[in-house]
């Protein structure tokens, strides 16, 4: 009898973490110019975090504060990434929260994929994509104020 409940107890516990991960990624790309980008980065993924995404209001059809654009999945995950470090002219050093639409562990056979908004002292922010490849654990970072660049780099 305690044989199976301590393997109930660690099914339940595993489960419970079943889509955590954390990827430790870095940057390293050059700007169109040849100016090196460098930047270190961690993502962190709580697979109990869920928040639906919302629209703008129907009623007004304006953005207020609290809006954040919708996604197809109707129970995102939340996570964070937190810039370690950076040169180049990359985003600014600080934690940033994410809203995960894909989170695959690293050798399943879909993408990671997140956005993130980037506030600035009085303005709405920009919306950011983020992808990691789950094969060659490759990452890339799209940047809206940045249209035509992805910036690369590694995770693990």
């Amino acid at each position: 009898m305690r044989k199976i409940l301590s393997i109930l107890v660690l099914v339940l516990l595993l489960n419970g973490n079943a889509y955590a991960y954390i990827y430790d990624c870095k940057i390293n790309d050059t700007f169109s110019n040849g100016m090196s980008i460098e930047a270190n980065l961690v993502i962190n993924v709580d697979g109990k975090k869920y928040k639906p995404l919302v629209t703008i209001h129907a009623e007004s059809g304006n953005f207020t504060d609290e809006d954040i654009i919708v996604g197809n999945n109707p129970e995102g995950q939340i996570g964070q990434m937190i810039l370690t470090s950076q040169t180049g002219g990359f985003l600014r050093k600080k934690s940033y929260e994410i809203y995960v639409t894909r989170n695959n562990k690293p050798g399943n056979d879909d993408y990671f994929t997140a956005v993130f908004n980037e506030k600035n002292l009085g303005t709405p922010g920009l919306m950011h994509m983020i992808t990691i490849s789950p094969w060659d654990m490759k990452i890339y970072i799209f940047l809206s104020d940045r249209p035509k660049k992805v910036f690369k780099g590694i995770c693990k």
